[in-house]
C-alpha cells in the first residue's frame, strides 16, 4: 500500500512539473522586430588619404529603438525580455551615388545602449568589390541592453581601401528577435 501511494504521489509530481514546463514554454513569446533607419555618418574622422588601407571607424549613428511602444503592441513589457539577438543585417548606400562598398573589404558592426558598452553584432569579411548593399553576419550577442534602451549606438569599424566621402547616407535594414517570459521571473 504504501508503495502504491509512493508510486502515485511521484507520478502527479512528475506530471505536475512537466506541465508546468509546457506552460512556462507556452507562455515564451519570440517577435521579430524591424528596423529599417536611414542614418548620415560622417566619413573617418580627419578625412584621411587611405593609401594602402586603413582601419577606421566612422562616426557612430543613433538609432531610436521605440522599445516600450513595440513591447507594449506585442502584449508584453520591457522587464519581461530574456533576450534579443540580430537575426538579419544589411547596409544599403544611399548617398552619395558616386560611391559604393568597394571603399572597404571589411566591415565590423557594432551596437550598444547609447552610452553603454558596445558588442560585435554584425561583420563581413568579403565586402564584393561592387555594391551599394551589403549583407552582414550577425554575431551571437544578447543586444538586449541596447534594444530596452531609448536609442542604440551603431558604429561601423571597417578595413578601408579607399579614400570615403565626407559624409555617407545609410540605410540599416535590421531584424531582431526578442524573447520575452509572459510569467516574469
Amino acid at each position: 500500500m504504501y508503495m502504491r501511494v509512493l508510486f502515485y504521489s511521484l507520478l502527479a509530481v512528475t506530471i505536475s512539473l512537466t506541465a508546468c514546463k509546457k506552460l512556462k514554454q507556452a507562455l515564451n513569446i519570440t517577435i521579430t522586430v524591424p528596423y529599417d533607419d536611414v542614418v548620415t555618418v560622417a566619413g573617418i574622422p580627419g578625412d584621411p588619404h587611405v593609401g594602402s588601407g586603413l582601419k577606421a571607424s566612422l562616426a557612430p549613428a543613433l538609432i531610436p529603438t521605440n522599445s516600450e511602444e513595440i513591447l507594449e503592441d506585442n502584449e508584453t513589457a520591457v522587464d519581461l525580455v530574456t533576450s534579443v539577438k540580430l537575426s538579419k543585417l544589411s547596409v544599403n548606400m544611399l548617398l552619395p551615388t558616386n560611391q559604393d562598398f568597394s571603399v572597404m573589404d571589411s566591415v565590423w558592426i557594432y551596437i550598444s545602449p547609447n552610452g553603454g558598452s558596445e558588442q560585435l553584432a554584425a561583420y563581413n569579411y568579403n565586402v564584393p568589390d561592387t555594391g551599394r548593399v551589403i549583407e552582414l553576419t550577425p554575431a551571437d550577442v544578447d543586444l538586449m541592453d541596447a534594444f530596452t534602451s531609448d536609442t542604440m549606438r551603431v558604429r561601423i569599424e571597417a578595413y578601408f581601401v579607399k579614400d570615403v566621402s565626407r559624409s555617407n547616407t545609410l540605410k540599416f535594414d535590421m531584424k531582431l528577435k526578442v524573447n520575452a517570459d509572459l510569467l516574469g521571473d
